[in-house]
């Protein structure tokens, strides 16, 4: 959803439908329909009535085919999401793709990496935020990925801790830099914006959910992270 979010940034809440389905048909980026029809099955797991229901939603987010050709941004949040499955157990390969995912750099691969942070910290206590702190995006990436990440900032965007109760801290290495943050939910809806920005902000929203959090610098650039809010 960080793609969709860039497109949006600066348009109108009520423009949010026509906006978003202008975009994903006429974006050439593949596989971006499919992430984005996950995060919808989020969302309505949200609003689940019954258990029953959310295993079903749960099933559907599980058997969707992942799109071979998309890049490496798409495919590493697709199988993120896919995985964060609460009634799914991870063998010892799926285990071992988590680990290896978590330790790439999120400059680079994405939000999917954060997802996957999510994932192994319940595998191996490890601050794997520390994997971000030397890398930077390379010259050799492909053409459709720079393309892709063009707009995205360096910026050290962070949740701590993460998952949480929806108290945490969103922690920024350069706020000077930074005109607001934004709280979102996967449809866009803003829950909280911080104008006043800085290196440690404590936050309390009170619905659980998944949530975008998004750095808006002054150069133009964003950075976003994703928040898992648990009852």
């Amino acid at each position: 959803m960080s793609l969709i979010s860039l497109y949006r940034e600066y348009e109108d809440q009520d423009s949010l439908p026509f906006c978003l389905d202008f975009y994903l048909e006429t974006t050439e980026v593949e596989g971006l329909n499919d992430m984005v029809e996950m995060q919808f099955l989020l969302e309505d797991i949200e609003k689940a009535s019954s258990q029953g229901q959310s295993d079903e939603l749960w099933q559907s987010i599980s058997s969707e085919e992942l799109p071979a050709g998309a890049d490496s941004l798409i495919l590493i949040e697709m199988k993120g999401i896919q995985l964060l499955n609460p009634n799914k157990t991870l063998n010892e390969s799926e285990q071992m793709e988590v680990l290896e995912l978590a330790k790439k750099c999120s400059m680079i691969y994405g939000n999917g990496v954060h997802l996957m942070r999510i994932l192994a910290s319940t595998i191996v206590k490890e601050d794997y935020r520390v994997y971000d702190m030397d890398c930077h995006p390379s010259a050799n990436m492909q053409q459709d990925q720079i393309h892709i990440r063009e707009s995205v900032s360096p910026l050290n965007l962070n949740v701590v801790p993460n998952p949480n109760n929806g108290n945490f801290l969103i922690s920024i290495s350069e706020p000077e830099k930074v005109r607001t943050v934004l709280v979102a939910d996967i449809q866009g809806n803003v829950y909280l914006e911080l104008p006043d920005v800085k290196s440690m902000n404590p936050v309390i929203i009170t619905k659980s959910g998944l949530y975008n959090v998004i750095a808006f610098n002054k150069d133009g650039t964003t950075a976003t992270t994703k928040c898992i809010i648990f009852d």
